[in-house]
This record gives structure tokens, C-alpha cells and sequence, in this order.
């Protein structure tokens, strides 16, 4: 979703004149909704990998082990020591995400209000116009 949003912004900012103040507002809108989407692709894969992690580690340490020996089970709040970081290091780093995205959000919402705003009497669209001035 970030994504689209940051097409549609970038594609919106394209049309206008280059150095506008509006303009680079929705650059940077959409600089922060990309920036939000890459850390959102980053921490799924963190928690992926805070799920394999583990498993490929446990594999390796049962091919090392000596024969007779029991290997322990231990588990920190639920989860594998090992993959318990990386759990956490997702959710930090989806949180970080979210803030970027809510940034471009507000930014953009902020920025479409101003263009509204632009012209207060004009409340209707223009097809709904054209409707009612043909009448």
C-alpha cells in the first residue's frame, strides 16, 4: 500500500512545475512512503527469518553433536534464544517503518488539503458541475 501511494504521489509531483514548494513536498512525501515500504519488506524478512534461524541452527547443532549426549530445549518467552533477537529486531524495525509511512501519509494529506483548500467555494467535482450548469 505504501508503495502505491508513493507511485501516486511521485507520478501527482511530476505534474507540477519543477521547484515548487508543493512539488517538493510531495517528493518528499514520497521519499518517505518508499523509505517506509523497504523497512516493512526488511522486518518480514527479519521475522522470517527469526522462525528458520532457529530451525537451521538446531539442525547443524544435532549433525555436531557427540552421540549420547542429550541436547537441552530451552526457550525464552516462548521462542528460541536465537530467534527471539531477530523477532524483536522486526518489530523495531516494522515500528520504524510505520513512523515513515505515517509521516508520508501526513504529509501528503496535509498537502492535498492545502491544494483543497485552494479553492473553497467549489465544493463538487467537476463532472458533477458540468451536470449542473447544463440544467
Amino acid at each position: 500500500v505504501t508503495l502505491a501511494l508513493a507511485a501516486v504521489t511521485f507520478s501527482y509531483a511530476r505534474t507540477l512545475k519543477e521547484g515548487s514548494a508543493i512539488r517538493d513536498e510531495l517528493v518528499f512525501s514520497g521519499e518517505r512512503l518508499v523509505g517506509g515500504a523497504v523497512l516493512f519488506l526488511i522486518a518480514s524478512i527479519l521475522k522470517h527469518a527469526s522462525h528458520d534461524v532457529p530451525r537451521h541452527v538446531e539442525s547443524l547443532l544435532d549433525a555436531l553433536q557427540h552421540r549420547g549426549i542429550p541436547r537441552q530445549d530451552m526457550t525464552f518467552l516462548g521462542m528460541d534464544p536465537i530467534g527471539f533477537p531477530l523477532g524483536f529486531a522486526a518489530f523495531m524495525v516494522f515500528l520504524i517503518g510505520l513512523l515513515y509511512a505515517q509521516m508520508g501519509i501526513m504529509i501528503l494529506v496535509s498537502t492535498t488539503g492545502y491544494r483543497a483548500k485552494r479553492r473553497p467555494g467549489i465544493l463538487r467535482f467537476s463532472l458533477q458541475r458540468r451536470c449542473m450548469s447544463s440544467t
